[in-house]
C-alpha cells in the first residue's frame, strides 16, 4: 500500500477558538483516525509567517496508507456529521482547505532514533533496523527488510 498525506488547514469561528480546539483534538482527530486508511495525525498552530502568505492558523497532517486516498477521503466526508464523526459549528468551514499529497521523498535525519517495542511484525515495514529478542537473547540485529524477508521469522513466529 502507498502512503499519502491529507493536509487540512482550518480556522475557528471568531471567538470560539477554545471550543474548536477541544473538539478538534479530543473528538475529530480520534474520529478521523478510526476511519480505515488513516494511520496517524498531527495538529499544528501557526506560530509565525516567515515568507509568503498563510491564510489559516491551524494545520492538520494525516498519514494515510491506501491504494486509493480519494476513496478514503470520500468515506470520511460521508461520515462527517454522523454519530461516528460529529462536527462542530466552531469550525469555520468556509475557510477550510484540504488536499491529498503524494510523498515525493522521505529522509531520516541522522542521529534520530525511534524505538518501537512491538509483538506485531507488521511494524517492521516502518523500520530501517530491527533487533529481535527471544527470551532476553538477541537473535537478530540488522536491516528490518532483511528480517521480514526471512522464512525463519515467518515459520517461528507465524506458524
Amino acid at each position: 500500500m502507498a502512503r499519502y498525506r491529507l493536509v487540512v488547514t482550518t480556522d475557528a469561528v471568531e471567538g470560539r477558538e477554545d471550543e474548536y480546539n477541544d473538539w478538534h483534538t479530543h473528538q475529530h482527530l480520534p474520529d478521523t483516525l478510526a476511519v480505515p486508511g488513516f494511520v496517524c495525525g498531527q495538529r499544528f498552530k501557526l506560530r509565525s509567517v516567515v515568507m509568503g502568505e498563510i491564510r489559516n492558523r491551524y494545520l492538520t497532517i494525516y498519514t494515510m496508507e491506501t491504494d486509493d486516498p480519494e476513496k478514503v477521503f470520500a468515506l470520511t466526508t460521508k461520515l462527517a456529521g454522523t454519530d461516528a464523526m460529529p462536527m462542530s459549528d466552531a469550525l469555520d468551514l468556509d475557510n477550510t482547505n484540504i488536499g491529498v499529497f503524494e510523498i515525493v521523498s522521505e529522509i531520516s535525519r541522522d542521529g534520530t532514533t525511534v524505538v518501537i517495542v512491538e509483538q506485531n511484525i507488521g511494524v517492521l515495514s516502518y523500520a530501517d533496523q530491527a533487533v529481535l529478542l527471544q527470551k532476553g537473547t538477541v537473535t537478530y540485529d540488522g536491516k528490518a527488510a532483511d528480517l521480514m524477508a526471512t522464512t525463519d521469522l515467518r515459520t517461528t513466529y507465524l506458524g
